[in-house]
């Protein structure tokens, strides 16, 4: 008869730890673009991860590019990180609180190691537009957008976007005219503030910058 074997509470520990979050990609929703940046978090995907950061949010954190954020997850918040990993085992608590402002709060619960902590996190609806072309899974064109204006005309309803919108348009399209397979303008929402602890963008800038 094979002998079963039981589990220590160390072991299950270190199985709880090596669990990861489910890997989402929805920011329609402020629930779901905080589960799409803490999945990110949790596998060191920082292209995800800095494309759920608001443009406010990057100017608080001082890191204007990709490459800025990488060195930003290199050097200061590591994956070894208290809110990076706080982060990664953390869950939404109770109903999402909607402000005068239009942005959205959320209460968390983070969990490092053993212990347990609040936080909250802010999150800003943005206009986008994301337009797919024929053969390519992601959109080529991605862009945030001042509104979502909508002309009507006699042959249906019609996007207004900036001049330099137009102009990526255009030659995304190139002199053969590709089949665009998928247009989409909508509401998408960005992590804009947070308070994770003692963790806040202003305090994570100093670390940033002190490295």
């Amino acid at each position: 008869m094979r002998a079963v074997r039981h589990l220590t509470p160390l072991a299950l520990l270190v199985l709880t730890h090596c669990a990861l979050p489910p890997r989402v990609d929805d920011r329609t929703t402020p629930k779901g673009a905080y589960e799409t940046f803490r999945g990110a978090i949790a596998r060191a995907e920082h292209e995800r991860e800095f494309a759920c950061l608001s443009d406010r949010l990057r100017r608080k954190l001082g890191v204007a590019s990709r490459t800025e954020w990488q060195d930003a997850r290199a050097v200061a918040l590591t994956d070894g990180h208290i809110a990076i990993r706080a982060i990664r085992r953390s869950s939404v608590e109770g109903e999402p609180q909607v402000l005068e402002d239009g942005r959205v709060r959320l209460d968390l619960r983070l969990r490092y190691s053993l212990f347990s902590m609040a936080g909250r996190i802010w999150l800003r609806p943005v206009p986008v537009l994301r337009i797919y072309f024929e053969g390519e899974e992601h959109p080529e064109i991605y862009r945030h957008l001042a509104g979502l204006d909508i002309i009507a005309g006699p042959d249906g309803l019609a996007l207004q976007v900036p001049d330099d919108v137009a102009l990526d348009f255009e030659e995304a399209l190139g002199p053969r005219r590709r089949r665009i397979t998928r247009f989409e303008a909508r509401l998408e929402w960005f992590l804009d503030d947070y308070e994770l602890g003692e963790d806040t963008p202003a305090a994570n800038r100093k670390e940033i910058e002190s490295r």
